[in-house]
């Protein structure tokens, strides 16, 4: 059995191009992060440069958090996933790679931390291999029984978390290869339309606990994400979920920016949320940061963009 001494691992899923970010992110854990005492952060890579390691190291440095690089080095196992989703879909290997340790908390690199972890990561699992955030609006409403995700045998209308803030129990996960079965759906299914969080929400279905809201509330307004009107009429439920979600944005723990385009860029609209961001970017990290780019993938021969300007 492995040494699981250590408590804690919080885990990044980098290349290259958003090792800026991540920055980003570590530096909201130093300022309001709270005490880690036995948390070192693992990042999980495909390959970075001498360059971004030592970057990766100084912001981990500063925070007070032991840096370990673990390298998948042959990425075969997702399958024919398109090459912008290779650096995100390595965290499908999050507990595999994290098995000297308790716990393991995957974060996003587009989100912000803005209150102590400590209580994140000591959370109660209820026996389960994982906790997370429902998904936003409208998918945490019509969860993912829509004809572009692809659920296998699993039942379409069952509770859908966002990956973003995942915790999990590393003994659990070994023992239901978790990993291995996560990746073996999406070489099945490389089309799905969420890719690895499809993937984890599969393979962990009635086996993951929600978390509060405020764990992963999105930033700017979700009364503009494509969709919630016409679900709005349609669902009796959207009003009291909608106001459940502006209560969680009121009081982020974990603020998460998703889909494009991103607070780094120039066309963000939200100006506070932006500077919010940007508050927390040292020159240190340098002036080459990831632009918007489509993501293009291929669904019966025919090539087509994606569209994450929202949910």
């Amino acid at each position: 059995m492995p040494d699981r001494a250590r408590h804690a691992a919080i885990v990044l899923a980098l290349n290259d191009r958003f090792v800026p970010p991540g920055q980003v992110t570590i530096e909201s854990i130093r300022q309001h992060g709270g005490p880690l005492d036995d948390v070192a952060l693992v990042v999980i890579t495909a390959g970075l440069s001498a360059a971004s390691i030592d970057a990766l190291d100084t912001s981990a440095a500063a925070a007070g958090l032991p840096l370990l690089i673990r390298t998948v080095h042959d990425t075969s196992a997702l399958g024919a996933i398109p090459d912008w989703a290779q650096s995100t879909c390595l965290r499908l290997y999050t507990g595999d790679l994290c098995q000297d340790f308790a716990r393991a908390l995957y974060l996003d690199s587009d989100m912000i931390v803005l209150s102590p972890l400590a209580p994140l990561l000591d959370a109660d699992l209820g026996g389960r291999t994982a906790a997370a955030v429902v998904n936003y609006p409208p998918l945490d409403v019509i969860r993912v029984a829509i004809p572009r995700s692809r659920r296998g045998e699993v039942d379409g209308d069952a509770p859908y978390f966002n990956a973003g803030v995942f915790l999990i129990d590393t003994a659990r996960w070994a023992s239901r290869a978790i990993g291995e079965r996560s990746r073996a759906f999406l070489r099945q299914h490389p089309t799905t339309r969420l890719l690895d969080q499809d993937a984890w929400n599969v393979v962990l279905v009635d086996d993951w606990r929600a978390l509060d809201k405020e764990w992963n509330a999105p930033a700017g307004p979700l009364n503009t994400a494509p969709m919630l009107g016409g679900l709005g009429q349609l669902n009796a439920g959207m009003g009291d979920t909608m106001r459940e979600w502006e209560a969680a944005q009121a009081r982020p723990k974990i603020l998460h920016f998703t889909g494009h385009p991103k607070p780094w860029e120039a066309a963000y609209p939200w100006a506070d949320l932006q500077q919010q961001f940007t508050a927390l970017m040292r020159p240190e990290f340098g002036s080459t940061w990831p632009s918007a780019q489509h993501a293009v993938t291929e669904v019966n021969g025919q090539t087509r963009a994606r569209d994450f300007k929202r949910v």
